[in-house]
């Protein structure tokens, strides 16, 4: 390749089968007798999850064998949520019939509702396991603030 300008590290370009016959290029993109394969698979990039929704849990009927109350104290600690909400995320869990009677009684144990939120009471905090085996990397770090 003679006199090339603006083509950077033509030798280094992966994917190039053949270079042949050129002899002055300026500024060019493109050049007839260089075959570049453009099918390099772009990457895969999943939607994030909502911050105030936690990551659904993989090992599902691991957590439900977790007493209700710990499962309630670790997804309050990770923010405030409405009563459909928690329910919602414990059914997705797995709630066992006998524990489905016992989410409000729970719930005024350790959390205190204003405006229909649910907030975790200052003294359960002492409950929280920061190593809860439910909780993401995501989780972690909401946790940590």
């Amino acid at each position: 390749v003679n006199n090339v300008s603006n083509v950077n590290h033509v030798n280094n370009v992966n994917n190039v089968n053949h270079v042949n016959n050129v002899n002055h290029v300026n500024n060019v993109n493109h050049v007839n007798n260089i075959n570049i394969i453009n099918n390099v698979p772009k990457p895969i990039i999943s939607k994030p999850i909502p911050p105030h929704i936690p990551s659904p849990v993989n090992h599902t009927s691991d957590i439900s064998k977790k007493p209700l109350r710990d499962r309630i104290i670790h997804l309050l600690a990770l923010r405030p949520y409405k009563k459909p909400e928690l329910i919602s995320i414990l059914n997705r869990d797995g709630l066992k019939d006998k524990d489905r009677t016992q989410i409000m009684s729970i719930l005024s144990q350790v959390a205190q509702a204003k405006d229909n939120v649910y907030y975790l009471l200052r003294h359960i905090w002492n409950d929280v396991q920061e190593d809860w085996p439910f909780y993401s990397s995501q989780d972690h770090i909401i946790l940590k603030r």
